[in-house]
């Protein structure tokens, strides 16, 4: 076997593994069709069998360095997990990480499986096993793949959740080993290599999928409370104050030091109208050229009166945005995401910004979920 360098790595094969290649790829392209197809459990075990029976030796797997923003629990897990798959007897593979294969096939993401199946044949691996490990909040949840090189199609995957202290030092080799046996249970693994691991289901069990909890986010009182939910209900408290404070001033300034100017200047206006508002006689008032007011002393009380009034209601319905947002962000402090719900609800929601090196560049690009 060779591997050429070009635009991407190139196998060239001579005929003989070709042809046992082929072989493999044909029996195992229709042991998916059949099961599909619902034959009983025990023609599927024969197929299977069959299979297992020419190529006895373990595959050759490799598996990546699962991406993650969390570098050290990743690293945790990538560790673990090749352990757990070489108990399997599937190991013996390189061991790079799932960025690195992207990068340096300049694969669209994992989901590109004809790019994936081309860096296993790359690495000379029969399995490539890659995911990504994703943080939200206080948990974490586990995507991971296991893709049939040799046929190009994704053999097992699955989604699992897990809380923090799953990852800590001391579970984590037990939590690598969940993960493993979610993919292949020990029962029957010859059967489950041939069936999507989340797509498994016994006669008497519900579909994994409704296992899960409905409810996504719980109320109650929690710890540790997130940051921004602190300094939200912070930041409400305080425009409430301000905005009261301005309000009160307002009201003061125009309704206590300046209304009683404004009667007086009324009183001294021959042309006022009679019983005319304090407000309306001075939106009159400053609509006039001021040189040309001839009560200057007027004039100048009708614009305190009215810069007042003005703060005094800004001030209300800064106030009142401040207390709706209190209340919000009141509510958010006892509001939290249920671990044991469906791991769909548990993405990340934050933006990444990444890069890395390319032939002939570079490259930069951002990930979110909102």
């Amino acid at each position: 076997m060779q591997l050429l360098v070009g635009p991407r790595p190139r196998l060239i094969m001579n005929s003989r593994p070709l042809f046992a290649s082929l072989l493999c790829a044909s029996l195992a392209s229709f042991a998916p069709v059949a099961a599909h197809a619902q034959l009983p459990p025990a023609g599927v075990s024969a197929v299977m069998a069959s299979m297992a029976s020419m190529d006895a030796e373990p595959a050759v797997t490799s598996v990546l360095g699962l991406r993650s923003e969390d570098t050290k629990a990743g690293e945790r897990l990538t560790t673990s997990l090749r352990s757990a798959f070489a108990e399997r007897e599937m190991s013996g593979g390189q061991e790079l990480t799932l960025e690195e294969v992207i990068l340096t096939l300049d694969c669209s993401s994992e989901e590109d499986t004809a790019c994936m199946t081309e860096a296993g044949g790359a690495l000379e691996a029969q399995k490539l096993v890659y995911g990504s490990l994703k943080k939200s909040g206080g948990s974490y949840v586990v995507e991971i793949s296991v893709l049939d090189v040799t046929t190009g199609q994704v053999e097992a995957q699955g989604t699992l959740p897990f809380d923090a202290e799953a990852l800590a030092a001391g579970n984590v080799d037990a939590t690598a080993t969940e993960v493993v046996n979610s993919l292949y249970p020990q029962a029957d693994s010859a059967v489950v290599a041939a069936t999507p691991a989340e797509n498994l289901q016994t006669e008497n069990d519900a579909p994994l999928e409704d296992e899960a909890t409905d409810d996504r986010y719980i109320w109650g009182p929690y710890k540790p409370r997130p940051t921004w939910k602190k300094v939200g209900l912070g930041v409400s408290a305080g425009v409430v104050v301000l905005g009261t404070a301005a309000s009160i001033a307002g009201w003061w300034y125009y309704k206590q030091k300046h209304e009683d100017k404004v009667i007086a200047a009324i009183a001294r206006d021959n042309d006022a109208a009679p019983g005319v508002e304090s407000i309306a006689y001075c939106r009159d008032i400053l609509k006039q050229d001021p040189k040309a007011v001839d009560d200057q002393e007027g004039s100048f009380a009708c614009q305190s009166f009215v810069g007042g009034r003005n703060v005094n209601i800004a001030g209300a319905a800064v106030a009142v945005v401040g207390g709706i947002s209190t209340i919000v962000f009141t509510t958010l402090m006892f509001v939290h995401r249920n671990k044991d719900s469906d791991s769909t609800s548990a993405q990340s929601q934050r933006f990444r910004l990444s890069g890395g090196p390319m032939r002939g560049g570079a490259m930069i690009g951002g990930q979110g979920r909102f």
